[in-house]
């Protein structure tokens, strides 16, 4: 069951209405965060804002399909104080408050269908927030059919200096993740960096026996190689957007993690396909759902579709 209300705020005027931006909402403190982030978001693209609630639904055995009924919007206390926090913060777009039953990731990926992008909170620490909300994370940026951003409370202090930053490994997401990146360093002014990690692709039997030289200069070629390519393609030429360029020698996630900490975002990609076909995240893109400093935006290759 889905429930609709429309908080009276002024709606840009558009020939055609842009997706929503959909927001998960729980009332705790990354919930707030994500909600917060999403609310300036779509008052910058000028888009409807979606809160959604999601309860889940416990079945009564035997009669299948009864379960606890799902609340009215109106009624939704997280709801109602998310709504209350956008206008607060005077959100310039419309906001819709949406009660939905059933499974949280479930529910986030439909909505994802008609979507400009999905925002969910960071999983908490701990065991057991960690465990849980992290599978909703990474379900949703694994699975959703449009970008996602995974945003937590902030801690950082200062100017993001290292502007908008866009994590690429040579994969088929890189245009897409550079895609992205451009446009929200063009809406922001801020640099965009472009980071690419690498690691010796040889490993020798002995120090004494072999040089590694030869193989270091080959990764660092070859990462250069990836990151001269990209920028080519991207076209930041008329855009004004300073590009920076970061080539690391070692785990990317290491890496992102650090550029993250002076980040406005992080862009990266999801990689990789299950036995049935379906998209899965990669290892990378698992690890900056837990790490990441900044809001972090997941994407995926243009014409590629996730697994149901």
């Amino acid at each position: 069951m889905t429930s609709t209300t429309s908080a009276p705020a002024p709606r840009p005027l558009h020939d055609r209405p842009a997706p929503p931006l959909v927001v998960a909402v729980d009332g705790g403190r990354n919930s707030d965060a994500a909600l917060d982030w999403a609310a300036a978001e779509a008052t910058a693209l000028g888009c409807p804002l979606h809160l959604v609630h999601v309860h889940p639904v416990d079945t009564t055995w035997p009669a299948v399909g009864i379960g606890s009924p799902v609340p009215p919007a109106d009624d939704d206390d997280v709801l109602r104080q998310g709504l209350e926090r956008v206008r607060a913060a005077g959100v310039g777009t419309e906001a819709v408050l949406r009660s939905v039953g059933g499974d949280v990731g479930h529910q986030l990926v439909r909505a994802s269908t008609e979507a400009t992008a999905v925002v969910v909170g960071a999983p908490r620490h701990g065991v057991v927030g960690q465990a849980f909300l992290g599978s909703v994370a990474m379900s949703v940026a694994g699975h959703a059919h449009c970008p996602v951003a995974v945003v937590r409370a902030a801690t950082r202090r200062g100017a993001p200096s290292e502007g908008v930053v866009a994590g690429i490994d040579g994969s088929s997401s890189d245009a897409a993740v550079l895609q992205l990146a451009l446009q929200r360093a063009r809406r922001t002014g801020l640099p965009l960096s472009i980071v690419h990690a690498w690691t010796t692709d040889y490993v020798p039997p002995s120090p004494r026996t072999a040089d590694v030289e030869p193989a270091v200069r080959r990764s660092e070629r070859r990462a250069s190689a990836v990151v001269d390519a990209a920028v080519a393609r991207l076209g930041v030429a008329g855009t004004g957007v300073e590009v920076r360029e970061q080539i690391a020698d070692g785990d990317p996630v290491s890496a992102l993690v650090r550029a993250s900490a002076s980040a406005e975002s992080l862009v990266v990609g999801t990689r990789g396909l299950s036995p049935r076909g379906g998209l899965l995240m990669g290892s990378v893109s698992q690890a900056l759902v837990r790490r990441s400093l900044s809001p972090l935006l997941v994407v995926r290759a243009a014409g590629e579709h996730p697994g149901e």
